[in-house]
């Protein structure tokens, strides 16, 4: 259970570009994860991450699209639901993806700076 807290929380914390550094490759490795909540939330953060920083976002966008054939249909469905978001910058955050009162709250998609 605390994998899948971890997950939800690294893509609502308002980390610095360093730190986003460390994280990335952590929520991959959770990508490979037993559980599909610990996928699920890894595939939200790792969406929501790659919308406020453009430099990952090829790369995050690549990793999640590995799992377009994966057994779970939720997971499958979210997978869909994050390239939208990664491969458009017009395209919001589903609702529920943001955690109410989070620090890391988004900005909307016009109030993006290109990071």
């Amino acid at each position: 259970m605390v994998k899948w807290h971890l997950a939800m929380m690294f893509g609502n914390l308002p980390l610095p570009a360093e730190k986003v550094n460390a994280v990335i490759p952590t929520l991959f490795r959770m990508l490979d994860d037993t559980s599909i909540f610990v996928k699920s939330w890894s595939i939200v953060s790792l969406t929501i991450l790659g919308q406020k920083h453009r430099t990952a976002r090829k790369e995050i966008a690549e990793k999640i699209r590995l799992l377009q054939n994966d057994p779970s249909v939720s997971i499958r469905s979210k997978v869909v639901k994050a390239l939208k978001v990664l491969e458009n910058d017009s395209e919001p955050i589903p609702a529920g993806w943001v955690k109410a009162g989070s620090a890391g709250a988004l900005l909307q998609p016009n109030e993006r700076s290109n990071q």
